[in-house]
């Protein structure tokens, strides 16, 4: 739900240090589905695997691999 959150560079800092050393962190996020904004949550992001990617290895993870059913991986 990265999507919804205002400072994904925040939220992908707090996941590394909620994750446990030697530990994973699976990330899903839309690309090509609509805007939505069911239950008061506003919809703010949309990440190229490329852009994922990079959010998260700034972040101090290492992406194994990063996967798209809309466009080649990154």
């Amino acid at each position: 739900m990265i999507e919804h959150v205002v400072d994904p560079v925040a939220a992908a800092a707090n996941l590394r240090g909620l994750c446990a050393p030697g530990g994973h962190v699976i990330v899903s996020t839309p690309f090509l589905i609509r805007v939505h904004e069911e239950w008061g949550m506003q919809d703010y992001w949309r990440f190229t695997p490329r852009g994922l990617r990079t959010l998260l290895e700034r972040a101090g993870f290492e992406v194994d691999s990063v996967d798209s059913w809309a466009i080649a991986p990154a």
